[in-house]
């Protein structure tokens, strides 16, 4: 495991417990027991919400279409979900997955299978944005003066879809305090440039369903002109992941941001600085489950002001 240089200035340490290729922010078991109690509730509610119809599809009990169909719980089709995926059913996890993501667009529901990253099954991934689109990595990698070809376009598309659930850096969040905090704390990556991240941001997070917690900020892949990094947010660490997406991918494979005999730390000069701790600037939600009232976050995230530019 890749030592960690700054456990002293990283007062921060959400509950995170890692099974391997699903991560879990709560007890599961009780979670199940409210969920049934949930969905009795819920089916009652449709039962005395539904209008008549004036045809007689209704005395069939036949919907003829899924706009007729009551809406399911983010819970309900998220629990059956994971277990259609866990159990191997393919098809009907594929029918059930565009089903949830039409119903629910944040956080993006999505399946990292065996073959791909050597899990002993197939995994459900809730990642933290509402959107995976390669075409945003791909922009974000050639923002750093790179041209990336067929291949590698490819190779980004599978990192992207890694269980660790990152997904590409919106244009407008690739300057924010967090990403001004990482370029400050390691300035020998010079020019460097977001490529995946694993945050929520505030109009997704409006948009979370009722019950569901929102998971903390994990790894982020980052590239300059010449190498690529992964950062580590939940032990405040960097590695050096690679000049290629080759490197990366098979990096990936094999936990690299958690074996320095694969990939090596690079230590930040601002190491034993106690004036800069990144919980101030990265985004971090309250780890309880979303309702409809405004989700807390852990704590005020604080706008990044380089000495340099407070000096001026």
């Amino acid at each position: 495991m890749a030592v960690n240089h700054c456990k002293a200035r990283f007062r921060f340490r959400p509950v995170f417990s890692q099974l391997r290729g699903w991560p879990v922010v709560f007890d599961y078991q009780r979670f199940l027991t409210m969920q049934r109690a949930m969905k009795a509730v819920c089916s009652l509610r449709v039962l005395l919400k539904r209008k008549p119809r004036k045809d007689d599809s209704r005395k069939s009990g036949k919907v003829t279409s899924l706009a007729e169909a009551p809406l399911r719980t983010w819970n309900e089709m998220r629990t059956e979900l994971y277990h259609l995926v866990e159990s191997g059913q393919r098809e009907k996890s594929e029918r059930l997955l565009e089903e949830l993501r039409r119903q629910y667009d944040v956080p993006s529901a999505d399946i990292s299978w065996k073959e791909t990253w050597g899990l002993e099954k197939d995994q459900l991934i809730l990642r933290t944005h509402a959107k995976r689109d390669i075409a945003v990595a791909i922009k974000n990698v050639e923002s750093t003066g790179r041209k990336l070809g067929e291949k590698e376009k490819h190779q980004l598309e599978t990192i992207a879809s890694h269980w660790c659930y990152w997904s590409p850096t919106a244009e407008d969040h690739k300057n924010d305090s967090w990403m001004r905090y990482l370029r400050f704390s390691y300035p020998s990556l010079k020019g460097l440039q977001p490529v995946l991240d694993s945050l929520i941001w505030a109009d997704e997070m409006a948009r979370y369903p009722i019950g569901h917690t929102p998971l903390p900020p994990w790894l982020f892949l980052l590239a300059t002109s010449s190498k690529f990094y992964v950062y580590n947010f939940q032990n405040d660490s960097m590695v050096e992941a690679g000049d290629t997406l080759t490197e990366v991918l098979d990096g990936m494979r094999h936990d690299g941001w958690d074996n320095e005999t694969i990939w090596r730390e690079v230590v930040s000069p601002t190491v034993n600085d106690t004036d800069y701790d990144p919980v101030d600037y990265f985004p971090v939600y309250s780890g309880m489950r979303h309702t409809a009232a405004e989700h807390p976050l852990e704590h005020e995230v604080h706008e990044f002001v380089s000495p340099d530019a407070e000096r001026m």
